[in-house]
């Protein structure tokens, strides 16, 4: 069974960066993702339009970022020294692949009960790292393409706790 090995959040001053995101022992959840985080899109305005792709990001549908630890496991494996919090998730599972997540699929975890809704695109945030920077962003952005993360929009708030089961509803 999956379980929430770790959670994240983050909220950082004017000035300052957003990852990694900082360890918590519980995290509560509502439409626009994990309190006291800083989200891009919520930050943003509910919907955002990317000029460039032509596309409206509604935040509610970005309201969590949920990591697998296979695939931190994997960009170890591949000399990234990528840590739990690092790519910004809210949640990493253990116990689950990161290939058995799908759109749609709606899980329960703590009180909290959330749908994926669409695979995170690495983006150059990931700059403020310091393993990475502006010097690596380019080949860190391919090495995480399709591999950044789900986003999941909350369909019934709660908290959600370490060690929580990830229960596919």
């Amino acid at each position: 069974m999956p379980i929430i090995s770790n959670l994240y959040v983050r909220c950082p001053g004017e000035g300052e960066p957003s990852l990694p995101k900082l360890s918590q022992d519980k995290i509560e959840v509502y439409s626009g993702g994990a309190v006291g985080d800083f989200n891009f899109f919520r930050f943003n305005g509910y919907r955002k339009i990317c000029e460039k792709k032509n596309k409206v990001y509604d935040a509610e549908n970005r309201s969590l970022l949920i990591m697998s630890l296979d695939v931190i496991a994997k960009l170890n494996e591949e000399g990234w020294p990528v840590k739990p919090g690092d790519l910004g998730e809210n949640l990493s599972i253990d116990g689950a692949i990161y290939s058995y997540f799908a759109s749609g699929q709606k899980y329960r975890a703590g009180s909290a009960l959330f749908e994926l809704t669409e695979q995170a695109n690495p983006c150059k945030k990931l700059a403020q790292l310091r393993y990475v920077g502006d010097d690596k962003l380019t080949d860190f952005i391919k090495t995480m393409g399709g591999r950044r993360g789900w986003y999941a929009k909350v369909l019934s708030v709660g908290e959600i706790k370490k060690g929580d089961e990830l229960i596919l509803v």
